[in-house]
């Protein structure tokens, strides 16, 4: 039920992402899973979570709607980062060839899903397929060998025309600072290069911005992630989710928790986290770093606080979408000043 007297919240984007700079218009991907919201406002489609397997009610939800624009984009980080807490030997970049062969297990069930997905849907509803690289690069099996095998594999199969993402996820040096802890870009770049033009399905790196700060403790380090992924022709997804320097209703400092971006100073929303640091400043710097490049999705993936209900949830979710549109424009603003003034 709405509170009374509440702060009037932004309609979010109900068709497609934020216009970015230089290039395409990608569809706009709220996560699910995180917001834990049985019916999220449409934009251009939502990211669903594979545990054992995908869930029977999600599967249900995409395949009932008709054709449009909206798409999915399924990712494994669920399933991975359990699997690889149980067995350190687990992941597509382990040289243990039963940890290996596992996880490459659990990828292919998630292709069985994506095909089933499309057959139901009768269309190709799956845009991304988002796969993790375990194991921790300290846990003695991480070998970047190893990953361009399983990355050579996978690309092999029939993705029913979904791109095959790697998400990055925080790879610092130092364990003491890790949240996920798995491998560097540059192996992941360099696992996604030697397949690419091979005739398989189209592969690419995705960037989640919140992960990429934890990696680096700096605003800093997203941009350089999506410069570096841009550079190598290999951006496909930039996701927005916030991190912070101290603890939050999402977590403790850096830590994983997705909570959303700060407010701009407008006074029009009460339900973000002025202690993060994906900020609009943030939002428009990492837009400006996709350049040209045609990423196949921008994702949005953000947390109410516990005990949320589902107003604040979908609040949560709705004003974080419209600080990426509005930090969006004004970068395109600021791109066609700069052109203009030339």
């Amino acid at each position: 039920m709405s509170r009374a007297g509440a702060v009037p919240r932004p309609a979010p984007n109900r068709v497609s992402g934020p216009r970015i700079p230089g290039s395409t218009t990608p569809p706009l991907i709220v996560s699910a899973y995180t917001a834990a919201i049985a019916d999220l406002p449409a934009g251009g489609g939502i990211e669903l979570p594979f545990g054992e397997e995908l869930r029977p009610f999600d599967e249900e939800r995409i395949t009932r709607r008709g054709p449009g624009r909206f798409g999915v984009v399924i990712t494994s980080i669920p399933d991975t980062v359990h699997r690889a807490v149980v067995d350190p030997r687990f992941g597509l970049a382990s040289h243990d060839r039963e940890g290996r062969a596992h996880a490459v297990s659990r990828v292919r069930a998630i292709r069985d899903a994506v095909s089933r997905l499309v057959d139901d849907a009768g269309r190709q509803v799956v845009l991304a397929v988002q796969v993790h690289t375990a194991p921790r690069r300290w846990s003695g099996y991480f070998d970047a060998g190893a990953l361009i095998r399983s990355v050579a594999e996978l690309a092999s199969w029939d993705w029913n025309g979904a791109v095959l993402a790697i998400e990055h996820c925080d790879s610092p040096t130092d364990p003491r600072h890790a949240v996920k802890g798995f491998a560097p870009l540059r192996d992941e770049l360099v696992a996604l290069g030697r397949v690419v033009g091979g005739g398989g399905c189209r592969v690419g790196a995705s960037i989640n911005w919140g992960r990429s700060a934890v990696e680096g403790r700096s605003v800093a380090t997203p941009v350089e992630h999506i410069e570096l992924a841009r550079t190598s022709g290999l951006l496909v997804g930039v996701t927005f989710s916030g991190t912070s320097a101290v603890p939050t209703a999402s977590g403790d400092a850096w830590d994983d928790g997705h909570p959303p971006p700060a407010p701009p100073p407008t006074g029009r929303f009460d339900r973000l986290e002025p202690r993060s640091l994906l900020t609009p400043t943030a939002v428009r710097a990492a837009l400006a770093a996709i350049g040209g490049a045609r990423p196949v999705f921008i994702g949005v993936k953000v947390s109410a606080p516990a005990g949320s209900d589902t107003d604040d949830r979908i609040a949560v979710v709705t004003q974080s979408v419209a600080v990426i549109d509005e930090s969006a424009a004004a970068a395109v603003a600021r791109t066609c000043e700069d052109f203009c003034s030339r």
